[in-house]
């Protein structure tokens, strides 16, 4: 299950239940804002055509055009200074690379965590990442996952370096 709730104006956060099937779940997640819109142009569209035309038919088409362009604009990838659109999401789920593919992994990670415990985690998930910036958000609760997760499976050394890292980072 994904657990969605309002975090800004115009912004969903998301969290995973489970760890199982992540990225359909994530893309699923990401393609019901566009698929929305798709679905009230259509309807706008179709009651247009089938009523006889006034400012409201009008009114409907010109929000049906509103609603098609944004849906348009959603799955264009892109990143902006406020984030990424949702087809930047989708190319990175698809290719298993960038702050999207790190901000899953830490997700399932903490599905782990929460039913086993932090040892529980599979290495693969917290180090076999893609390389993203340093200075990302992302990449910066990897970095102290994975402290955690060298502490408590007694890896001292690489936590001192993990930690001298993000350190520096910060």
């Amino acid at each position: 299950k994904i657990c969605l709730s309002r975090a800004q104006e115009g912004e969903t956060r998301l969290s995973l239940k489970e760890k199982e099937g992540a990225h359909a779940k994530l893309i699923a997640a990401t393609l019901g804002g566009p698929a929305l819109e798709i679905l009230f142009s259509a309807v706008f569209f179709t009651l247009y055509f089938l009523f006889p035309h006034n400012e409201i038919c009008i009114a409907l088409a010109v929000f049906g055009v509103f609603a098609l362009s944004e849906a348009i604009c959603e799955l264009l990838p892109a990143e902006f200074a406020v984030g990424k659109t949702d087809g930047m999401v989708l190319s990175e789920l698809f290719h298993k690379t960038g702050e999207t593919e790190i901000s899953l992994r830490l997700m399932q990670a903490q599905c782990i965590i929460e039913k086993e415990g932090i040892a529980k985690v599979p290495r693969e998930i917290l180090f076999d990442v893609p390389v993203v910036r340093e200075d990302s958000l992302s990449f910066i609760e990897l970095l102290r996952m994975r402290i955690e997760y060298c502490r408590a499976t007694g890896d001292e050394t690489v936590a001192a370096a993990t930690r001298e890292r993000l350190e520096r980072i910060q």
